[in-house]
């Protein structure tokens, strides 16, 4: 009878054993599960991070460009203002000539 005893306290024991593994396992398994998670949480953020550099760099060119057109703008004012110079001093020359021949 003892040894019975004995024998059922050990398939006992086992059981617990068993029991303690299929814990650790299930632990093991939601551990992975969470790291998993963390990962692809990680790996979202690291994808936004580079839609947002994309967006300035976007941004970056926009302004370059806007930069090119306003020197553009200012070249074209600079030569509008030489030639409305130069067809002032032609004016300025016309009539002075047209003084001179009429003092002659």
């Amino acid at each position: 009878l003892q040894q019975q005893l004995k024998l059922q306290q050990l398939k006992l024991q086992q059981l617990k054993l068993q029991q303690l593994k299929l814990q650790q396992l299930k632990l093991q398994q939601r551990l992975k599960l969470q790291q998993q998670l963390k990962l692809q949480q990680q790996l979202k953020l690291q994808q936004l991070k580079l839609q947002q550099l994309k967006l300035q760099q976007l941004k970056l060119q926009q302004l370059k460009l806007q930069q090119l057109k306003l020197q553009r703008l200012k070249l074209q004012r600079l030569k509008l203002q030489k030639r409305l110079r130069l067809q002032q001093q032609l004016k300025t020359n016309q009539d002075f000539q047209i003084l001179v021949r009429l003092q002659a």
